[in-house]
């Protein structure tokens, strides 16, 4: 509240000595004006685009590369979940069988809980105009999106119902 305040007090002291003309208004015993003409900046309504190019102070951002709460390369995935949606449909590929998975047509529930399972890569891919994808679990785990578009007439497309962090990683070159 008191930044807020303080904020809002400094917005006002900046547009108060915005004056161009320090001339007394044109109608001195009018309003009780400030005195003089205030310019109102131009309000800009376009967006640039993202062209892909970093900060340069991008360096500066790294507080502990080595920390696993914080950066999903700083943990083991060492098992991998993968889903691959075709319209209505979905195929699901896993490297262990503690990995529970369900499958109503293009919609997927992955229970990492009954087996308490961590260390789980999950790497979504493909088009379903109805489908989805729900995890159930108490680790954290990483999402990799690898060119998915995804649509669910049920509820969310992807729903995370994990206790812990979820990682979620953007393959270079994909769109999702």
């Amino acid at each position: 509240m008191k930044r807020l305040l303080l904020s809002l007090s400094l917005a006002a002291l900046i547009l108060i000595s915005c004056k161009t003309n320090q001339n007394p208004p044109d109608n001195p015993g009018g309003t009780g004006g400030v005195g003089g003409d205030i310019t109102v900046p131009e309000i800009v309504d376009t967006v640039t685009p993202y062209t892909g190019e970093l900060a340069s102070d991008i360096g500066s951002d790294v507080v502990d590369s080595n920390n696993d709460s914080i950066y999903w390369e700083a943990n083991s995935w060492s098992n991998d979940v993968t889903v691959t949606y075709s319209e209505s449909a979905a195929t699901i590929s896993k490297t262990n069988d503690d990995i529970v998975c369900y499958q109503d047509g293009g919609h997927v529930v992955i229970d990492l809980l009954t087996n308490s399972v961590k260390g789980v890569r999950i790497t979504v891919q493909g088009k379903s105009s109805d489908g989805s994808l729900k995890v159930y679990g108490e680790k954290k785990w990483l999402l990799v999106m690898n060119g998915v578009d995804l649509t669910s007439s049920k509820g969310p497309a992807i729903n995370n119902q994990c206790g812990k962090r979820l990682f979620v990683h953007l393959n270079e070159g994909s769109t999702n």
